[in-house]
């Protein structure tokens, strides 16, 4: 939603004229938006993630139950692979609010992305559990921050996931950068 509201909110009110007016090349738009974006959720998401991991083993050793720390491995991978994995989905809203010009279609289309394949997961059958699910952006986070420590077989390899990422963010900012050139003011 946040990625969204940095676009939509111009393209409701007609403000993008005027962004597009001050700043001729219209990708710098795209692209100054995109590291503001990520900047803050990454910072944001790195922070979080990191306090919510220190809260909940500090609520699992009041318990007595096993804890861990950031000296684990596989603990240091979770907490700064979600850290810097939070910028995706606000990215991909930001391109798609881009994309759509419309604030419901792309909140839409982005919680859409990211929720309705854990909607429908055991609903198909498993080759397309295996074969396609795996291959969206939620899956392929989870395949290089938790698949090492939970046996999913819907889980790609951790670097095929980092591919996915990079290709799934191509894929929209691109779509983006060209309809901005295209179509836009």
């Amino acid at each position: 939603v946040f990625g969204v509201m940095t676009v939509s909110g111009e393209y409701a009110n007609g403000m993008v004229r005027q962004s597009m007016i001050a700043t001729p090349r219209r990708t710098r738009v795209l692209w100054s938006k995109v590291l503001l974006v990520f900047g803050i959720t990454t910072v944001l998401g790195l922070a979080t993630v990191t306090g919510m991991f220190l809260v909940g083993q500090a609520v699992l050793g009041a318990y007595g139950l096993p804890t861990t720390s950031l000296e684990d491995p596989d603990a240091l991978r979770l907490v700064i692979g979600l850290g810097a994995a939070t910028p995706l989905f606000p990215v991909i809203g930001l391109a798609l609010g881009f994309i759509l010009r419309s604030t419901a279609g792309a909140i839409t289309a982005a919680l859409a992305l990211l929720w309705l394949p854990l909607v429908f997961n055991d609903m198909l059958p498993a080759w397309a559990q295996e074969n396609i699910l795996t291959l969206l952006p939620g899956q392929a986070v989870d395949s290089f921050t938790i698949a090492h420590a939970v046996d999913v077989p819907t889980n790609s390899p951790p670097l095929v996931g980092v591919v996915l990422v990079i290709g799934w963010l191509t894929l929209f900012l691109g779509s983006a950068q060209l309809l901005l050139r295209r179509r836009d003011v």
